[in-house]
């Protein structure tokens, strides 16, 4: 009978308590951490072995290491190589429109003077052309800084009254600037002479009457009246680019000489196209 109530008491048991698992049934043996932590320990040291067995007995993996190349990005910029500026030739080897800076470059020597209305003015020497002809020159770079005038003064001459020395010069430079750049224009100023002369009377006597007269180029006397600026001789020639004027001077000391200016005309031309705008 005994044994018939053991038996249904131990399947009465198995019936009413629900299924776990070691891992739940441990936990419920270990009272504190302490006894949790030194058996997870043996847990993770036995899992060890046995995943260390198990990767020794498979074939080996071949791992691929993928190398990546570095490469860095360089921003290419295209540099435009800056455009020459390129200059027009001017008397004596010089440049239209270049600087000051530019002119020094030519080896051409500057040296600063005062001269009215003429900004930036200098006197120069050594140039890559020079004239033998000329004593002096002088370059305007104006408030822009760009060469747009050229005056060149020829060397003192000593003359006669008629200034046929000097004339001769002048026939020489205009015959030549007239072929290089043309539109001759010719400008002659007389100076004017009061003489006396002999009128005859209704009664048959004369009586003397003052007479003016003008001066003809290379008359007696002329190289004094260009030195005083009661005659004046010159002319004028251009192109679409440049305008020169050449003219015949003289001094009290019986010397005449030639003068020669050079303007830019684009220079002035560009300025007048941005007024123009501008209005």
């Amino acid at each position: 009978m005994k044994r018939l109530f053991y038996g249904m008491l131990l399947a009465s048991m198995t019936i009413a308590t629900p299924s776990f698992s070691a891992d739940d049934f441990f936990d419920d043996l270990m009272a504190t951490d302490e006894m949790k932590q030194i058996e997870n320990k043996k847990r993770t040291f036995e899992k060890g072995k046995t995943d260390a067995s198990k990767l020794l007995s498979e074939k080996p993996k071949t791992l691929k290491i993928e190398k990546r190349q570095n490469k860095i990005k360089i921003k290419e910029e295209t540099v435009k190589s800056a455009i020459p500026v390129v200059y027009n030739p001017a008397p004596m080897g010089l440049l239209w429109l270049a600087p000051i800076a530019e002119i020094e470059y030519l080896r051409v020597h500057l040296t600063q003077v005062k001269a009215k209305d003429y900004p930036n003015t200098y006197k120069a020497t050594h140039f890559p052309k020079p004239i033998s002809d000329f004593r002096e020159t002088l370059l305007s770079f104006g408030q822009k800084d760009s060469l747009w005038r050229i005056l060149s003064y020829g060397n003192f001459i000593e003359d006669d009254s008629s200034a046929s020395k000097g004339l001769a010069m002048y026939k020489k430079y205009y015959a030549m600037l007239d072929k290089k750049y043309g539109n001759a224009e010719d400008f002659y100023t007389p100076a004017t002479m009061n003489i006396e002369e002999p009128v005859p009377n209704d009664d048959g006597t004369t009586s003397m009457a003052i007479k003016q007269i003008e001066m003809e180029i290379g008359d007696d006397g002329f190289l004094e009246k260009l030195a005083s600026g009661e005659s004046v001789l010159y002319s004028t020639f251009h192109n679409d680019e440049v305008s020169v004027t050449l003219a015949l001077l003289a001094d009290g000391n019986n010397q005449s000489f030639i003068v020669i200016e050079y303007k830019n005309l684009t220079l002035q031309k560009k300025a007048d196209e941005e007024i123009f705008d501008a209005l």
